[in-house]
C-alpha cells in the first residue's frame, strides 16, 4: 500500500471545505478533497473533525495536481 504524506492545505473562504496535496512513495501526486464535519445537534459526543469527500486520480507531477486542486477548490467557493 502507497502511503502518502500530506504536501499542502488549502481552504476554501468561508473555512468549511478544504484540499490537501499529497505525494505518494513513487513520486505520484494527488489531492483529496474535505469537508468540516460538525455533527451538532445530531450527535453532540462526535468531535468535529475534517472529513475527506473526495480523492482525485494520479498525476505526475506537482504543477498539474495543484493546479486542479485549487480549481476544485473554487468550485466550493
Amino acid at each position: 500500500m502507497t502511503e502518502y504524506r500530506e504536501h499542502s492545505w488549502l481552504t476554501n473562504s468561508d473555512g468549511l471545505r478544504a484540499i490537501s496535496v499529497e505525494q505518494g512513495d513513487h513520486t505520484l501526486w494527488r489531492y483529496v478533497e474535505w469537508r468540516w464535519y460538525h455533527p451538532y445537534p445530531e450527535n453532540p459526543a462526535v468531535d468535529p473533525t475534517w472529513s475527506p469527500t473526495h480523492w482525485s486520480g494520479f498525476y505526475d507531477s506537482q504543477a498539474e495536481v495543484e493546479r486542479d486542486a485549487r480549481a476544485a477548490l473554487e468550485r466550493f467557493g
